[in-house]
């Protein structure tokens, strides 16, 4: 890894998922504690006055346990992206183990739309309980996202088809 962009990148992709680990736990401790909270275990009892109305506690859980989720998916995704920046960096980018990557890169992009639908759909649920806008993150289906999901599906075609070619032609020689 001599290449300073691929050094950067390498550094980029750690950065994103330290980030994706630390928001994931942070969330996995709020749903635990909202658990915990609701339960009245460990003898914690709920405040008397909060901020949200008990209509909105309803949809918490599922949101806090939607965001985990969309941060494992970013965390996975930022994890593949780096195996393929080392593989570059090897010098071996055209491998079938890149293209099931890429594959799989591409099925994360998917699924992260989807969890972020339905992030997106509790937030207008909410909002549309009282006038509570600031919660909506203003987030849906992203085409975006879907694009990038449609590019890496053919990226990881290309990668198989480099590595057929590479197998033939070494077969050859």
């Amino acid at each position: 890894m001599k290449d300073p962009l691929l050094r950067l990148s390498r550094f980029a992709i750690w950065i994103m998922a330290g980030v994706f680990a630390a928001g994931g736990a942070l969330l996995l401790i709020g749903l635990v504690t909202y658990i915990v909270w609701q339960t009245g275990a460990l003898g914690l009892m709920p405040p008397s006055a909060s901020a949200l109305a008990p209509e909105h506690l309803s949809e918490l859980p599922l949101a806090l346990l939607l965001a985990l989720l969309a941060s494992g998916i970013a965390l996975f995704f930022a994890l593949q992206l780096g195996r393929i920046v080392d593989s570059v960096g090897a010098g071996d980018p055209f491998s079938c183990l890149n293209a099931d990557r890429l594959r799989t890169m591409a099925l994360l992009a998917i699924a992260y739309q989807a969890v972020s639908f339905g992030l997106f759909s509790i937030g207008i649920t909410v909002a549309r309980m009282e006038p509570m806008e600031a919660l909506v993150s203003g987030e849906d289906i992203s085409l975006n996202g879907l694009m990038l999901a449609l590019v890496l599906f053919i990226l990881a075609r290309v990668f198989r088809q480099g590595a057929t070619m590479r197998e033939d032609l070494e077969g050859t020689v």
